[in-house]
């Protein structure tokens, strides 16, 4: 699921948002989303966003949706195998305390 979100819908997006914004793409990503800086980040590379030529993309509004609609699937993936190898850990514990 996660090779077929970077290949379908991932990459060009991001290759879709890379032709709008340039150079401020790649101050974006040179950035940690979770980092305090980051939305220093955000507010001086959000002045040169042309948000109307962003909408008046039909491409990138359909590569936006559907990011955002697979991203939350795929959250909810990553979160049922984060759950089953946390079920799998318990048991190995349980197992060589056992021993």
């Amino acid at each position: 699921m996660y090779a077929s979100f970077i290949a379908g819908l991932s990459a060009p997006y991001e290759e879709s948002l890379r032709r709008h914004l340039g150079s401020g793409y790649i101050a974006l990503t040179n950035h940690i989303p979770a980092a305090a800086e980051y939305e220093r980040c955000l507010e001086t590379q959000s002045g040169r966003v042309d948000l109307g030529r962003l909408r008046g993309d039909p491409e990138f509004v359909q590569r936006l949706v559907g990011v955002v609609l697979r991203a939350g699937r795929f959250k909810v993936f990553v979160g049922a195998q984060a759950s089953q190898q946390a079920a799998v850990a318990e048991q190995v514990k349980a197992a060589v305390a056992g021993s």
